[in-house]
């Protein structure tokens, strides 16, 4: 068994009607995490809510090994802002939040049409998906958990999300 190298993968080039929105993520390293992530599955848009970050800091830029410059980034100051601006963008778009509600699905029942676009919401290290936030969602799903805490890095829910998502969109 030989390690392959990125020029050595054999994974084929795929893009999804998929785009990221962040509603406080302010760490460099989770939102460097997130590029990242974003050039791994193939979604080029992320919409940053109050993210108070800087996109040129060395933490941010080691975490995100150059995938950075592969994503379009919008920033805003208010969730208003964005969601406006969203709605010119991505007018059909459904927003998906990732949170742990009263009356979330798990994200493993999403039904996802794959000739629709959607936009998964990322809360903030603290306190989640915002209740205004929440309130503009189509949908609210969660991740399962088995153990005694009930929330994950905003990063890690981020790929198991991913992955979920962009298998059901093939």
């Amino acid at each position: 068994m030989t390690q392959l190298t990125h020029d050595q993968n054999p994974f084929k080039p795929n893009s999804f009607p998929l785009a990221l929105l962040t509603d406080g993520v302010r760490s460099p390293a989770n939102i460097g995490g997130l590029f990242r992530l974003m050039d791994a599955f193939g979604i080029k848009d992320i919409f940053l809510v109050d993210a108070q970050v800087d996109l040129n800091s060395s933490r941010l830029k080691r975490t995100a090994r150059g995938t950075e410059r592969n994503v379009n980034i919008k920033q805003y100051e208010s969730a208003a802002d964005a969601l406006q601006d969203i709605q010119s963008i991505m007018p059909q778009a459904k927003l998906v939040a990732l949170e742990i509600t009263s009356d979330s699905k798990t994200i493993d029942s999403f039904e996802a049409d794959p000739t629709a676009e959607y936009i998964l919401v990322l809360g903030g290290e603290v306190h989640g998906v915002s209740e205004p936030v929440l309130a503009q969602c189509d949908k609210v799903v969660h991740i399962p958990m088995y153990g005694n805490n009930s929330s994950m890095n905003v990063t890690q829910s981020a790929s198991v999300a991913l992955h979920v998502l962009t298998k059901k969109l093939l």
